[in-house]
């Protein structure tokens, strides 16, 4: 069990800078360079789509496991809170235990899934930039065949990002939204059990 779950915590650590820092910068050098030619691009897609592939195939394999990790998170960090305050007064070592656990909780939320977002906002950013170069070569007269097949293929490449579960995408506002989330449930459970 220990084993799965360290795996799958390295895997998720690893996919935004794999990503980002690998596969899309070099996407972006290739566009930063001065003469682009459809041969650069075609090869900047190249490694766009592959990119691409490469999000998907983590998706299938780890979003149920991010989902399952992002749930148990929000549950012992709801609980540690609210036991290591509301208990305090009874057993402060417990409830100091407690506390921690909670907001290790969100610490480690904020660590796995806070840089997330990255990747569909640098998609999409390469994705306009693509676009762009596509139709400079293409008012250039540079082979326009090749030009016109890069630029289809730069509109066909679709938006991904990290999943957690089938239907929610991790973006800019999963980590807020979840420390608002723990937060909103914890001054509920204050005002509803009483002491």
């Amino acid at each position: 069990m220990y084993i799965v779950a360290y795996i799958c915590t390295y895997q998720i650590l690893n996919i935004v800078p794999y990503i980002v820092d690998g596969k899309l910068e070099v996407v972006e050098r290739i566009l930063r360079q001065a003469e682009l030619g459809p041969e650069n691009l075609q090869m900047a897609l190249r490694f766009m789509i592959r990119a691409t592939i490469e999000v998907k195939i983590f998706n299938i394999a780890y979003s149920s496991t991010s989902y399952l990790t992002k749930v148990a998170l929000l549950c012992t960090s709801i609980t540690g809170i609210f036991t290591g305050t509301q208990y305090f007064a009874l057993d402060p070592k417990f409830s100091l235990a407690m506390l921690f656990f909670g907001y290790y909780s969100c610490v480690i939320f904020a660590s796995l899934y806070g840089r997330a977002y990255v990747i569909p906002l640098k998609f999409d950013e390469l994705k306009r930039k693509l676009t762009l170069a596509t139709e400079q070569c293409r008012r250039s007269g540079r082979d326009s065949q090749g030009t016109l097949y890069a630029q289809k293929l730069t509109r066909a490449i679709p938006p991904c990002g990290v999943r957690a579960g089938s239907f929610y995408i991790l973006d800019r506002m999963s980590t807020p939204s979840f420390l608002n989330f723990v937060c909103y449930q914890v001054c509920c459970l204050f005002l509803t059990v009483e002491k």
